[in-house]
C-alpha cells in the first residue's frame, strides 16, 4: 500500500463527496460508458470517496451496472474486465487498483478483511498526497494568473470588456475569416463577457491577419493616430506606437482602455492640473473601502495583429482562440506559460505547441473566472480560487 500511495504522488483524481457508511442493495442505472465518469457516478449515488491514478483508469471503459447492487457488488460490476479491482483505505474510501494475477477474495470480503494498519497508515498518508497534489496545482494556477495578467501599476484591477464586445476579422478567406470569428464570439458568450449582436457596428475588437503587420500598424496609424490610445483618454506617444509596429511576435496587441470608477461612474479630469501634458482623472464617487478598488480599467477597444508568416503549420481554431484569449483579456504576452495548460503556449518553444488546438482548460476558467469576480484588491487571488472549483482544471495533471 505504502508504494502505491507513492505512486500516487505523480497525479491522483478524487472524488470528493460527503461520506456515510451505506451497505444496503440499492437500485443502480449506470449504463455503459467510460470508467472514470461511471465511478464518479456511482461514487455520488453512495456518498462514498473513489481514490484513483488518473493513468490506470485512462481510457478503460465499463460496461456499467444495472439493477440492485451494494456499493460493492456495483464496483465489481463496474470493473469487470477492466484488470482492475478496488479496496478499502478505510471504512469510508475506496482505491482502485491493478488486479493481481491471483484470484483474490469477493469485493464484500476486502471491506471485512481491512486490516487495521491500512486504516492508521494507508487513509493518512493518502489523504496528505491528496492535499500537497491540491496545494501544487494552486500554486501554479497562482503563477499563471500572476505571470499572464498585465501589470497595470497603481491601478490594480484587471482590464475587461463592460461595454458590448463587437467582434471583427480580416485579413483571410471568408471560410477561415467567418470560422475565426465564430470561435471568438463563443468563448466570449461562454466566458460570460458582453456580447453584442451578430450585425453589430462599428466594431471594436479587431482580429487582422497580413503579412506584413509594421506597414499595416503605420497604416492605420497615419489615417487615425486616434485608434490608438493611452490610458489617460489622449493619443499613444509616438515612441509606444513605433515599438508596436516594430515588434518582432508573431501576434500582437494593442489595448485601448479607460479608467472608470467601480461603480461605473465616469472620471473627469482635473482642469487646473497638468502633467507632461497629460491630465490626472478624478474619480468623485470612490467606493471607500478597504476591499474594492476605486477606479478599474474597462477595455473599449482591442487590435489583435496576426503576422500570417507566423502561423503556417499551426490549426487555425488554435489562432482563433489565441487570438480570442488576447482579445478578451489584457494579456502578458512575455509571460512564461512553459508548462502550463494554455494556449498561449502557441508560440513559445514547447515541443508540443504546434499540436495545441484550441483553447485550454485554464484558460477558459480564467475567462470565466475574470468575468464573474469583482474588481476587489484580491482580484488575482480569487480568479484562482475559482479556477481551482472549476472541474476541468482539477481533473488535469
Amino acid at each position: 500500500m505504502r508504494l502505491w500511495v507513492a505512486a500516487a504522488v505523480v497525479y491522483m483524481s478524487l472524488v470528493t463527496v460527503a461520506v456515510a457508511d451505506d451497505s444496503s442493495r440499492q437500485t443502480t442505472n449506470i449504463p455503459a460508458q467510460g470508467l472514470a465518469p461511471a465511478l464518479q457516478a456511482l461514487a455520488r449515488a453512495r456518498n462514498f470517496q473513489i481514490v484513483y491514478v488518473s493513468e490506470e483508469i485512462g481510457g478503460r471503459s465499463t460496461r456499467g451496472a444495472v439493477g440492485e447492487f451494494t456499493p460493492e457488488e456495483a464496483l465489481a460490476r463496474l470493473l469487470a474486465g477492466t484488470g482492475l479491482t478496488f479496496k478499502y483505505l478505510d471504512d469510508k474510501t475506496i482505491t482502485i487498483v491493478p488486479a493481481t494475477p491471483a484470484a483474490g477474495p469477493p469485493p464484500s470480503a476486502i471491506a471485512q478483511a481491512a486490516q487495521p494498519e491500512e486504516e492508521t497508515e494507508s487513509a493518512p498518508v493518502a489523504q496528505v498526497t491528496i492535499e500537497a497534489q491540491r496545494q501544487a496545482l494552486e500554486q501554479r494556477l497562482s503563477h499563471f494568473v500572476t505571470t499572464i495578467t498585465e501589470q497595470t501599476g497603481s491601478y490594480k484591477s484587471l482590464a475587461r470588456w463592460r461595454m458590448k464586445i463587437c467582434p471583427a476579422v480580416a485579413g483571410l478567406s471568408k471560410d477561415r475569416g467567418d470560422l475565426v470569428l465564430e470561435r471568438i464570439s463563443t468563448i466570449a458568450r461562454t466566458a460570460g463577457a458582453p456580447l453584442a449582436p451578430e450585425d453589430c457596428a462599428p466594431p471594436d475588437l479587431f482580429v487582422l491577419f497580413t503579412p506584413d503587420p509594421t506597414k499595416l500598424v503605420k497604416d492605420l496609424a497615419s489615417r487615425n493616430a486616434g485608434r490608438f490610445m493611452a490610458l489617460s483618454g489622449q493619443r499613444a506617444d509616438g515612441a509606444a506606437l513605433k515599438k508596436f509596429a516594430e515588434s518582432t511576435q508573431p501576434v500582437r496587441v494593442w489595448y485601448n482602455a479607460q479608467l472608470t470608477g467601480a461603480l461605473g461612474n465616469e472620471l473627469h479630469a482635473f482642469d487646473q492640473a497638468d502633467m507632461g501634458g497629460r491630465r490626472p482623472l478624478q474619480n468623485d464617487h470612490p467606493v471607500l473601502s478597504r476591499i474594492q478598488i476605486d477606479d478599474v480599467q474597462e477595455l473599449t477597444s482591442v487590435f489583435v495583429i496576426v503576422d500570417t508568416r507566423r502561423i503556417d503549420g499551426l490549426k487555425i481554431g488554435a489562432v482563433a482562440d489565441y487570438a480570442a484569449m488576447l482579445g478578451l483579456a489584457k494579456i502578458n504576452l512575455n509571460a512564461d506559460v512553459t508548462g502550463d495548460d494554455s494556449v498561449l503556449r502557441l508560440f513559445t518553444a514547447s515541443a508540443d505547441a504546434a499540436t495545441l488546438s484550441q483553447l485550454a482548460a485554464w484558460d477558459a476558467a480564467f475567462l470565466k473566472a475574470l468575468y464573474s469576480e469583482q474588481a476587489n484588491k484580491m482580484q488575482r487571488h480569487s480568479i484562482v480560487n475559482s479556477m481551482m472549483r472549476d472541474a476541468s482544471v482539477a481533473s488535469r495533471p
